[in-house]
């Protein structure tokens, strides 16, 4: 799961969100979200990823893709394979880029 704190100018917490638990997918990618409103006087949001005990196996390792958004734009998911993207490297193995707007 993803988890989302809303802090102030002090960094205190001011509220937080949970996005709902995913299975790790072991054969490729894996998509999680969270979404939600800041809180008045939030200056800074951290986001974290929630792993837990069952979540991997062993020797295995996660690999994450971050993504900042503009205030207030949904933004659906994408890859080096949706339209005007490509994979910086092995298809569904690698990071990928697209275009800047």
């Amino acid at each position: 799961a993803l988890r989302i704190y809303f802090r102030d100018a002090a960094n205190a917490i001011l509220s937080s969100i949970d996005g709902p638990l995913v299975a790790l997918n072991t054969s490729g990618w894996t998509e999680a979200s969270v979404s939600g409103v800041a809180p008045s006087g939030t200056t800074n949001v951290v986001f974290y990823s929630l792993l837990t005990p069952n979540s991997m196996v062993a020797g295995t390792t996660v690999w994450f893709d971050a993504m900042m958004v503009r205030l207030g734009d949904p933004v659906s998911f994408f890859d080096g394979s949706s339209p005007n993207w490509v994979w910086n490297g092995t298809a569904n193995a690698s990071t990928s880029t697209g275009p800047s707007s």
